[in-house]
């Protein structure tokens, strides 16, 4: 009860929550052997540094894809209870 109460009362926790299983997603997806070859610096012609880039490029995409969603439900859930209660109606 206590998570819930921090919840209700911080609901940036719902968020950090998610971008933290966003993150380890996208560590799991860079360390999968299955895609090893795109993110070995050899394999796509890159320096180090742009291994580190395309590494950090994964990294945004998955967390600001979750966060993004995220987003996008819980505005498409806000506009569905407001149809629902009859709120915005003409």
């Amino acid at each position: 009860t206590l998570v819930l109460k921090l919840v209700e009362r911080f609901p940036l926790i719902i968020n950090i929550g998610a971008a933290v299983l966003a993150l380890t997603a996208a560590k799991m997806i860079i360390s999968e052997p299955l895609l090893e070859s795109w993110y070995r610096a050899d394999a796509l012609s890159l320096s180090q540094a742009g291994r580190e880039l395309v590494v950090w490029v994964t990294y945004a995409f998955c967390i600001g894809g979750v966060l993004a969603a995220g987003w996008w439900a819980s505005r498409h859930a806000h506009a569905g209870r407001a149809r629902t209660f009859g709120h915005g109606q003409t």
